[in-house]
């Protein structure tokens, strides 16, 4: 069984649409950890509408890095499969069932998708594409593996091996590198999939901010793929500047 680890924050008009996929496929999971990040619109109302029909956790979280607050659910979450996502996404219907046949290979400890927008755009659509088949790419040259917190399956058993996401700086990305050097050394393997029916659908608010800040941001999840930015962009406050308040746009 499938444990479902999800932050957010501000998303009273998506998280409707998220818990509405989840609860279809309700035969393929445990719990949902849910880590509220002050919200501060009808997110927190919103979910509490749902606790009679799922078996939800809530967690209030304050000033804490996105790594903490997802390290935390991973805590909480009590399946042998832990499933990351955030608010902003929806599982397609059949979602659920496919990662848990994933893990029936015993050599598998971590899987990860691509993923798709909400709203139909030849550019927008283009950027994703763009991004997911780099990420294909490394998979398939088993140069690394890039984690998105949109969407991620790991065992529990090698997420608190590898202690979880970086608390700071990059916390997906820093677990994607951990995963690598973890299958490496225990001969063991992760997934990614550029199949379409697995794709996970994120609403397109990260592009509602100025052009700077998107930028930024692109900029910044490059260094996924490129360990040696981290040094780089890591002394450059104006970079964090920059990720912040994206965040903060698109919340």
């Amino acid at each position: 069984m499938i444990s479902i680890v999800i932050i957010v924050r501000n998303e009273e008009k998506n998280i409707i649409r998220l818990l509405n996929s989840i609860k279809i496929q309700e035969d393929y999971f445990k719990n949902i950890v849910i880590i509220d990040e002050s919200s501060k619109d009808n997110t927190v109302k919103t979910i509490r509408k749902y606790k009679d029909k799922l078996p939800i956790t809530l967690i209030y979280s304050k000033n804490l890095p996105i790594g903490v607050n997802r390290n935390l659910g991973g805590l909480i979450a009590n399946s042998d499969i832990l499933l990351f996502t955030e608010g902003n996404c929806f599982l397609k219907n059949g979602f659920l069932e496919e990662v848990e046949s994933v893990f029936k290979d015993n050599k598998v400890v971590a899987f990860a998708s691509c993923s798709m927008p909400m709203r139909e755009s030849s550019i927008i659509t283009s950027i994703y594409l763009f991004y997911d088949v780099l990420r294909w790419l490394l998979y398939k040259l088993r140069l690394g593996f890039s984690v998105s917190g949109s969407i991620l399956a790991i065992r529990k058993t090698v997420f608190n091996e590898v202690k979880g996401f970086g608390l700071k700086y990059n916390d997906d990305g820093v677990l994607g590198r951990k995963i690598h050097d973890y299958c490496i050394k225990n001969r063991c393997k992760y997934v990614f999939t550029l199949n379409q029916d697995l794709a996970v659908v994120r609403s397109v608010n990260r592009f509602n901010t100025g052009f700077l800040e998107s930028i930024g941001h692109y900029f910044y999840i490059i260094t996924n793929f490129v360990p040696s930015l981290q040094g780089l962009l890591k002394n450059k406050m104006y970079w964090d500047e920059i990720k912040f308040r994206h965040e903060e746009h698109i919340t």
